[in-house]
């Protein structure tokens, strides 16, 4: 004989399910965008200058958004970075962060940046 008691419906049961049919949601639209490698384009590299560290320095580290490319750029020491953006012949906006260091015993400093610039068709690297 089955003694246990049916389960009631509780408004944090009614929650929990919720916010687990919206994760799962979420999982399965993002996983059917299309494969970065499905988009055309071309690769370029972009170096930072000095001049976005606005006391000075130098740049020790970058991070691009996606603003116009097709990929983004993880935080990634150094001061450039390749990024994979559309083919053809058009002005694009880079947004990140650039991490400058001023003096040794000084912490990395976040300078943020948007410049658009114009891009060549058969243009390999990009200084900002």
């Amino acid at each position: 004989m089955n003694t246990t008691t049916p389960r009631t419906n509780t408004p944090l049961r009614a929650i929990r399910s919720t916010a687990a049919a919206a994760a799962l949601t979420a999982l399965l639209l993002t996983g059917a965008a299309a494969p970065s490698h499905a988009a055309t384009g071309h690769t370029v590299n972009v170096q930072i200058g000095t001049g976005v560290c606005p006391a000075g320095g130098t740049v020790k580290a970058i991070q691009f958004g996606s603003a116009d490319a097709l990929t983004s750029v993880p935080k990634k020491t150094g001061n450039s970075a390749s990024i994979k953006i559309k083919t053809g012949t058009r002005y694009i906006t880079f947004t990140g962060v650039a991490w400058c260091k001023t003096a040794w015993w000084r912490p990395l400093t976040p300078s943020y940046f948007s410049k658009r610039v114009y891009v060549k068709a058969t243009q390999n690297t990009i200084h900002l």
